[in-house]
């Protein structure tokens, strides 16, 4: 859980690209695909080629399970901040820094072996250290990349993709799957 900055600039744009369907959360970035695209076990991380994004990989503790990472540095609060580069009092790539790492053992493009393609999709991971597009507040972006509307769709309980309440259960009752059921 390297990342802290920037975190208020992202809880909107996990909203908006949508995160939900993976089981990693990137701290404070968003996760963009479950293959770490040759960047795998790097927390250093890397720097998009356009130096708009940083990019890293998080793994599960088992290393059983990895999320490639992003973090929209033109989302920070501080304009100051809006470009990837090396973070000398942390060692990895961020938005808060600019350049590349001083010692040259991490490369700061991310490495460049791959096209970004957008083709059917408005939103979600562009295949390529980037992303298609943003959904507009109240929808999510599924899996296909394309922006859903956050709806209930019958949940009793829980909340909707976006994070919106769906309803409470009755006390002594527990959400399942958005159906109230009875605690045992």
């Amino acid at each position: 859980m390297k990342k802290v900055l920037g975190l208020l600039g992202i809880i909107a744009l996990t909203t908006l690209v949508g995160s939900s369907a993976y089981a990693l959360d990137c701290s404070a970035g968003i996760k963009i695909a479950d293959d770490c695209k040759g960047i795998v076990g790097s927390a250093a991380g890397c720097c998009s080629v356009n130096g708009k994004y940083d990019v890293w990989c998080e793994q599960s503790k088992d290393k059983s399970e990895s999320a490639l990472c992003l973090l929209d540095c033109t989302e920070s609060v501080n304009p100051k901040y809006n470009t990837c580069g090396w973070n000398i009092h942390y060692g990895y790539y961020d938005c808060v820094s600019d350049g590349a790492d001083p010692s040259g053992t991490n490369d700061m493009q991310c490495p460049s072996d791959c096209t970004p393609s957008c083709d059917g999709k408005t939103c979600g991971y562009d295949g390529c250290y980037g992303i298609c597009g943003t959904c507009k507040a109240g929808n999510y972006c599924d899996k296909t990349g394309n922006c859903q509307k956050c709806l209930c769709n019958g949940r009793e309980c829980g909340s909707d993709e976006c994070g919106n309440a769906c309803g409470t259960c009755a006390a002594g009752n527990a959400c399942d799957n958005g159906t109230s059921r009875t605690g045992s």
